[in-house]
């Protein structure tokens, strides 16, 4: 499609519209080619500039999407056609929007989801991201989830959020008795992932009224947890109410910011200590730079050791 506000990588993308701003951009996942309800996606998400799509258009939607950008937004807002599975169109696009974006977001619970690596290479730093992985919608039988929870093992970490029940033909629902056990389980499983930290946390005030949150935001709570498995030392990520640009109300989910890491090398006094510390962390920001989360996982994990029996 040869038009200057589409950036098509199923035909390949060799470099941005010199116009495009080289930094503080805002991406919207899973938008640029449909109307919903007579509302064009760049028009009710007009406060993005990058729109990622698939180009799923119907009856002309993509096209509509389009010309509305050329004649409201010239030389201001671009879409994005690519396939979120598709590693190379993947790769071309952190490549060329690398450390540009501030503002990630997605619309709806089904749209294209970003790996955590993806987004530490196009974020900027303390640039944020939301809608991170796919809201499930559906159903896990009750003795299967827990098993899940007294096993403390997730095979299927997308269910993890479905809605529980007994019997989806005789009893869906699961009884006040049930409800309060299983919830006795999530929140336990949550406080202990909390005391273990890591790169994920739970707002403080999320934590202090946990006791009170119905069964499914637990288990939002707890998928959000589990997720940290996923992160890069210089990606955190807070559980959390918040707000998006376009949503009335506040919803319980993870933000993920990448951040500068700390290291705290000041704090190593012994020159031959601080030498090997100083390698270790090249070698973190090596890994980073690489993708290479379990190697960046693990040295971070012996600089933190090392760093905790300083007592720093």
């Amino acid at each position: 499609m040869d038009n200057e506000h589409v950036l098509n990588f199923h035909e390949g993308v060799e470099r941005l519209p010199e116009w495009l701003p080289k930094d503080g951009l805002s991406l919207m996942m899973g938008a640029g080619d449909l109307d919903q309800e007579g509302i064009l996606n760049v028009e009710k998400f007009s406060d993005f500039d990058v729109f990622f799509c698939n180009n799923w258009g119907h009856e002309g939607s993509l096209e509509r999407n389009i010309a509305y950008l050329a004649q409201h937004y010239f030389h201001q807002k671009v879409i994005c056609i690519i396939d979120v599975h598709n590693k190379q169109e993947m790769l071309s696009f952190t490549e060329l929007f690398q450390a540009r974006f501030r503002r990630i977001d997605g619309y709806g619970q089904h749209t294209p989801h970003m790996s955590v690596i993806d987004l530490e290479r196009v974020l900027c730093i303390g640039g944020r991201a939301t809608n991170i992985y796919e809201m499930s919608e559906m159903c896990m039988e009750l003795g299967e989830f827990e098993k899940y929870l007294k096993d403390d093992y997730y095979p299927h970490l997308g269910l993890m959020d479905g809605k529980v029940y007994r019997n989806p033909g005789t009893q869906f629902s699961l009884g006040e008795e049930k409800t309060v056990e299983l919830k006795t389980l999530v929140l336990r499983r949550i406080h202990e992932r909390v005391k273990l930290g890591g790169f994920v946390k739970v707002e403080d005030s999320v934590m202090r009224d946990l006791e009170t949150y119905s069964l499914w935001h637990l288990q939002k709570v707890l998928k959000a947890l589990l997720h940290e498995t996923e992160f890069l030392p210089n990606m955190v990520g807070v559980v959390q109410w918040n707000k998006r640009s376009w949503r009335e109300d506040s919803m319980l989910e993870l933000v993920i910011e990448r951040v500068e890491p700390d290291y705290k090398l000041e704090c190593f006094q012994d020159e031959e200590q601080k030498g090997k510390m100083s390698a270790l962390v090249d070698a973190i920001k090596a890994d980073i730079r690489a993708g290479y989360l379990l190697g960046a996982r693990m040295k971070y994990r012996r600089l933190m050791r090392t760093l905790k029996a300083l007592e720093v």
